[in-house]
């Protein structure tokens, strides 16, 4: 996690903080998925969980000309929400962009063409789709 939260213009304090935010928010999370009966969850499913946070907070910081700005005035749990809203955001346009191109599929034999038509992109969208609801639902 230190690697992931290494932002250049963060003090040590700072940083601390930012960790601290994150896991709070990671906890709420875990109490929400578990339906407030617990805390307890696989050590790999918090990290994944974890991970996918850090994901979100660097997506929305890169999309953010104040970066800098939010990074010291915006909590953790808020930069991770709004990340999430910016990935929400992408994998919908990537959905539209791939309903569009297989509604202007060419009629074609070429093996490659179809199978990432028809195989490889729908491959990729379900579980990113699975695992943005999962998130939504705990959030």
């Amino acid at each position: 996690m230190s690697e992931s939260l290494a932002f250049s213009s963060l003090t040590a304090s700072e940083k601390g903080k930012l960790r601290s935010e994150l896991l709070w928010e990671l906890s709420r999370m875990i109490q929400r998925y578990n339906g407030g009966t617990g805390d307890s969850i696989q050590v790999e499913k918090a990290e994944a969980i974890l991970e996918s946070m850090l994901y979100c907070v660097r997506v929305y910081l890169e999309s953010t000309p104040a970066a800098e700005k939010e990074l010291h005035t915006v909590s953790g749990g808020e930069l991770f929400r709004r990340g999430l809203g910016k990935v929400e955001n992408m994998v919908t346009e990537a959905e539209i962009l791939y309903r569009e191109v297989v509604n202007t599929r060419i009629p074609t034999d070429l093996i490659s063409y179809n199978i990432t038509l028809d195989e490889a992109v729908p491959g990729f969208l379900r579980p990113t789709i699975r695992s943005l609801q999962r998130t939504k639902t705990v959030r």
